[in-house]
């Protein structure tokens, strides 16, 4: 799944590898010269679509599940595994598919302790108070004593948020520490010199988190995080019905039906429906992001960047045929880019992140049970985890996150002038860039301002245009 990274660079006198990409910066014949593909990703979609290459032209990635094999004649690279696509599973028993999940989460979050001091990222939803449960009964049956904590991000955009998770904390009888975020994030960020390895899209967090992850790192020495389970029990039901009825597995339809039938406690698809009729009478003249109209018309045309925008925003192929869109969600770039966010050669934190929910055994199971009931709403996990977690949070809708005041918080983010680097324009043109006006604008503003930052700040040599005289004259 990619959740340690390999970076190399290949010279005339050999091989140069490492798994922290600055590492590999500081030999003096590695190259500084940028990868004009992976910048142009980030700018139209936040992160590199490319597994295989860095932002930096000499510095590669290995990708996911992939080998290298190094001569001195030779580097071939080569796919050594691929996600299985596995029939679906029919148990006759409904508690079948309930002890098999315990079971399966059971042991990849004991594969994962190896200690008896574990903090959990806990939000107020279903997924990481799962993992806290599971932790606690692995912990209590393996230690005599141990430490279990859970560490909770909370703002004024969610409220709700913190409650959740201090009644799950206290149902499991476990410490929770409260981190408000939006207090440390500094509007002037872009005032302030820090760098990353690569340019990331939420540059503006950055400093607060360098803060917060410096004092996680005198906590413990491993977190749990809670991703994976959104992707694989994503409800696909119509390809699950389409499937059923082409094999003529009437049985099985049936079940599925009179399951979802008994599961839902109001008329099924009738809270799906009712979401979506609100959203498009909200959304109505949102029709989804837009091209870039600020790239650099040179930059643009040299890679034919509207072509790659076509390209990645088409639908995946369905290569699963039952659960297209949940299997295609685990292969996406983002995956990567999460687990390089926390290594810890870009937090410089001593602690490390482990992710339960992506082991293979319990994705695999996870894409394998059939979607009507156990992806519904995250169903498997409710019924999993009852009795394990309070019916507050198990029955628990999701929340919608902030609305305007989020959108006027992200638009304050990009409030101050915007002084372009001498680099960003190579990539930019700076009289094109819109006043803010809709969501997709401030995010587009927020990459450029956190491209230009990074070109300040990173290279070798680089100089902050926020210092001598134009600081000044900001302030004046």
């Amino acid at each position: 799944m990619g959740v340690k990274p390999f970076y190399y660079a290949r010279l005339r006198s050999g091989l140069i590898f490492s798994n922290t990409l600055d590492c590999i910066r500081r030999h003096p014949v590695v190259s500084d010269r940028l990868n004009d593909r992976a910048i142009a990703d980030f700018l139209l979609f936040g992160c590199n679509q490319d597994a295989a290459t860095s932002s930096f032209a000499q510095i590669q990635r290995l990708p996911p599940a992939h080998c290298a094999i190094w001569s001195k004649d030779n580097l071939r690279v080569s796919r050594y595994w691929s996600m299985p696509i596995d029939e679906p599973l029919f148990y006759k028993r409904a508690d079948d598919y309930i002890n098999h999940f315990r079971d399966l989460l059971g042991t990849a979050v004991a594969d994962r302790l190896r200690t008896n001091q574990v903090w959990i990222f806990m939000s107020g939803g279903l997924d990481s108070p799962t993992l806290a449960a599971t932790a606690r009964d692995v912990m209590l049956k393996r230690y005599t004593n141990f430490d279990l904590r859970a560490f909770t991000k909370i703002d004024s955009f969610v409220p709700e948020e913190g409650r959740y998770a201090q009644v799950a904390a206290q149902h499991l009888g476990i410490p929770i520490l409260y981190r408000r975020w939006t207090e440390d994030v500094d509007l002037r960020w872009e005032q302030v010199p820090f760098s990353t390895p690569e340019p990331v899209p939420h540059a503006w967090i950055i400093p607060a988190e360098a803060k917060s992850r410096r004092e996680l790192g005198s906590y413990s020495r491993v977190f749990f995080y809670g991703e994976g389970t959104d992707n694989a029990l994503r409800c696909e039901w119509r390809p699950y019905l389409t499937y059923l009825l082409e094999r003529r597995n009437y049985r099985q339809l049936l079940s599925s039906a009179i399951a979802v039938l008994l599961a839902e406690r109001r008329p099924p698809f009738w809270g799906r429906i009712a979401k979506r009729v609100e959203r498009r009478a909200r959304f109505a003249n949102d029709s989804g992001p837009a091209y870039p109209e600020w790239l650099n018309p040179s930059f643009e045309e040299r890679l034919d960047l509207r072509a790659r925008w076509n390209s990645v925003n088409a639908p995946p192929a369905h290569l699963h045929p039952y659960r297209p869109e949940g299997y295609a969600s685990l292969q996406i770039p983002l995956w990567q880019a999460m687990f390089e966010g926390f290594d810890a050669g870009v937090t410089k934190s001593c602690f490390e992140v482990r992710h339960p929910f992506v082991d293979i055994r319990a994705l695999r199971f996870l894409l394998a049970v059939p979607s009507l009931p156990w992806s519904r709403s995250k169903y498997l996990l409710r019924k999993a985890m009852r009795g394990k977690l309070p019916e507050e949070i198990l029955y628990r809708r999701k929340a919608a996150a902030g609305g305007r005041r989020l959108e006027r918080f992200w638009a304050s983010l990009s409030a101050y002038p915007f002084l372009p680097s001498p680099h960003i324009r190579e990539f930019i043109d700076c009289g094109r860039l819109r006043s803010l006006s809709t969501p997709a604008d401030i995010e587009g503003n927020l990459r450029v301002r956190s491209l230009n930052h990074w070109l300040q700040n990173s290279h070798r040599g680089s100089q902050n245009l926020w210092e001598g005289s134009l600081c000044d004259r900001f302030a004046r």
